[in-house]
């Protein structure tokens, strides 16, 4: 992870200490994201070098479709026309203003804004950052001699690793197993004809570990129907998907061009086998489990899913269970495995030039029998994916008690 710059006096090399940043708050008025690393000066024939300057730069773009037309705006950034940090190294003096040959080390400590976007890559729509470093020499007729003008992977992905911004929202800052994290949500999809359909998780934040097939979050859905009838209830499908939703907020454009991309999906759950629930006062406690065997794969009379259906996604609770107070409701709950992570989600967060969110998003055919036709139900529930970096963050951080700010910025 280094770019090298080389002409006939002398060759520069930069090494970042690490390829990925955690941005944090600043604590007591200090910010604490820094990038620390070293240049390596190689002089071949004594010139007369000035200084060296490690800078952070970024390169953006979004691009969208406007009817049949491909739309794109492309800017980039350094520190010359932004709040972008740079740091700059003495390397001769009045008493040696000539470099003699040899090889020269120099650590460098670029503290970082706090305010800075995160990296975001997703399809053709980029924000990249990367380090530039520059030589000054008072020889240069053309100006600094720059060591990397890096872009970004898209580009030039073999001259450099760019640097990755991450932002730690501050709900993920803190240890999300904790029960404030755990506290179930309940969403209302559907209320209508006396059938009220909830759709209960554990928490709003999931994260791969919780999505993991053996892991204890379930997704369950509660059907409460207000009739004195006794009701046959099948749920005839069922899917779920983990989806992210990415607004670009572009100044000019009416409607902000969005990007929505599935990062974990269940496969359709066909289930015939159906077990019927007693009244209010003759509570049915018992827990049974659909097995593959017990499953009629057969398809539905109306348009569902082609795709292979697995029975082991579900389980059907029979649980006597009033969500609403009604004496006369029928209560039923059924029980799904939740989507396993496939890709990294980006975390949720709104900036100036995006806003990035997360959703359940969950599709259902409910069979009752005193209906012809079966009710469909299709819904987006928000949720806070949690990456996996996350987990580790802090550490990855550096330690800087033993850095002076002030020191390395004056």
């Amino acid at each position: 992870m280094f770019k090298i710059y080389t002409n006939s006096n002398f060759s520069l090399t930069l090494v970042p200490d690490q390829s990925t940043v955690y941005l944090e708050p600043k604590k007591n008025g200090v910010s604490r994201t820094v990038i620390k690393g070293y240049v390596k000066l190689d002089v071949k024939i004594p010139a007369e070098i000035i200084d060296i300057s490690v800078s952070l730069n970024l390169k953006k773009q979004v691009q969208w479709l406007n009817l049949s037309r491909i739309e794109r705006i492309t800017s980039e950034k350094n520190y010359k026309n932004s709040d972008l940090p740079i740091t700059t190294i003495p390397v001769n003096s009045a008493s040696q203003p000539i470099v003699p040959s040899g090889s020269y080390v120099y650590s460098f400590e670029l503290w970082v804004p706090e305010n800075l976007e995160p990296s975001v890559n997703s399809h053709k729509n980029f924000l990249n950052y990367y380090l530039q470093a520059s030589v000054r020499s008072s020889s240069s007729k053309s100006g600094p001699y720059i060591l990397s003008k890096l872009k970004s992977a898209f580009q030039e992905s073999s001259v450099t690793k760019p640097i990755i911004i991450r932002l730690v929202p501050d709900e993920f800052s803190h240890d999300y197993t904790k029960a404030f994290y755990q506290q179930p949500t309940r969403y209302n999809i559907y209320n209508s004809d006396g059938v009220k359909v909830t759709l209960q998780l554990p928490s709003q934040y999931l994260s791969k570990n919780s999505c993991s097939p053996s892991s204890p979050f379930k997704a369950t859905l509660l059907v409460s129907i207000d009739s004195k009838d006794q009701i046959d209830l099948k749920i005839k499908s069922a899917e779920l998907s983990l989806t992210q939703k990415v607004i670009f907020n572009i100044p000019g454009v009416e409607k902000s061009p969005s990007l929505q991309s599935v990062f974990g999906h269940s496969k359709p759950t066909l289930v015939q086998k159906f077990l019927p629930f007693a009244l209010k006062s003759q509570p049915n406690t018992q827990t049974e489990t659909v097995t593959n065997d017990q499953c009629a794969l057969n398809t539905p009379s109306y348009d569902s899913p082609k795709s292979d259906l697995f029975c082991e996604f579900i389980s059907e609770n029979a649980a006597s269970l009033d969500l609403y107070n009604n004496p006369n409701a029928q209560n039923f709950s059924f029980t799904f495995s939740l989507p396993d992570f496939e890709s990294e989600p980006i975390p949720s967060v709104e900036t100036p030039s995006f806003n990035i969110s997360h959703y359940l998003t969950s599709s259902f055919a409910i069979s009752l029998s005193n209906s012809p036709k079966p009710i469909l139900i299709a819904t987006n529930s928000k949720i806070f994916a949690i990456p996996s970096w996350t987990q580790d963050y802090k550490y990855c951080l550096p330690l800087y008690e033993n850095s002076s700010q002030d020191a390395i910025l004056a």
